[in-house]
């Protein structure tokens, strides 16, 4: 009788790591092939893409309020809808996202900006030599004219145009024609122009710059210029060019993610 119960238990035992393994190579290909179980509505369903990846080595990653431990590039499968995702690092303001995805298809983030907090301890100041005053002239004065005289700015990829109606940002696509609103501020903005991903926007609003995404979120207040202050972006549209009259600064944010890794 005890050999039996034995022999009986090791069975059980069996059929258990079979079912376990049987569930898990299961549940792998499930995901390898693009699905997952949708417990609210019982079935398998096929699952969306979330790709990341970033310059900063960030030291939190917040996926629809769980927090992950995961390294870049990092991609997640997700069941459709909306869902947020929030990148944190101790000395830039939090990166934060929130988008909506659809089965089959991968929403994809390659190049988060990253704003340092103590912003002023990077700005390279412009030397003063023989060529500042004409550097001066030909790349800040004549930037000081109104918000209404500012033309559109073409993306660096060309593929849209940034344009000021008052409080109001739009850009406008030049393959499609339309229009797509990015936000509204409280005062009349002075000055936008693109970053060099063609991903992200700087903006000069009553003497305060901000930085956002192109579809209007991560608007970040980073630094007041003066009121006599203005920016331009360099030829490459990397560096950020900043002038209050007397002198002048650059700021590099792709060099600063770069030496905080």
């Amino acid at each position: 009788m005890q050999w039996f119960f034995e022999k009986f238990r090791r069975i059980c035992v069996y059929c258990i790591v079979v079912v376990i393994f049987s569930v898990t190579a299961f549940s792998m290909i499930l995901v390898a092939n693009g699905y997952q179980y949708d417990f609210s509505q019982r079935e398998v369903v096929q699952t969306g893409l979330l790709s990341v990846q970033s310059s900063l080595k960030v030291q939190k990653i917040v996926l629809d309020d769980k927090v992950l431990v995961a390294d870049f590039p990092f991609q997640e499968s997700l069941l459709s809808g909306m869902h947020t995702l929030r990148l944190e690092h101790s000395a830039f303001y939090p990166w934060k996202k929130s988008f909506s995805l659809q089965k089959g298809f991968v929403a994809a983030f390659d190049h988060p900006v990253f704003i340092p907090k103590d912003i002023f301890s990077y700005l390279e100041k412009i030397p003063a030599d023989e060529t500042y005053a004409s550097y001066l002239s030909q790349n800040f004065l004549a930037s000081r004219d109104t918000f209404k005289n500012i033309p559109p700015s073409l993306s660096p990829n060309e593929e849209n145009e940034l344009s000021i109606r008052g409080y109001e940002l739009w850009t406008h696509s030049l393959g499609s024609g339309a229009d797509f609103f990015v936000t509204r501020f409280s005062h009349p903005i002075q000055r936008a122009a693109w970053y060099f991903d063609s991903n992200h926007i700087v903006v000069l609003v009553d003497s305060d710059l901000y930085f956002l995404d192109s579809d209007g979120q991560n608007v970040i207040s980073w630094m007041n210029i003066g009121a006599k202050g203005t920016f331009r972006m360099d030829d490459d549209s990397r560096t950020i060019l900043l002038y209050d009259e007397k002198n002048a600064w650059s700021l590099d944010l792709e060099r600063i993610m770069k030496e905080s890794l």
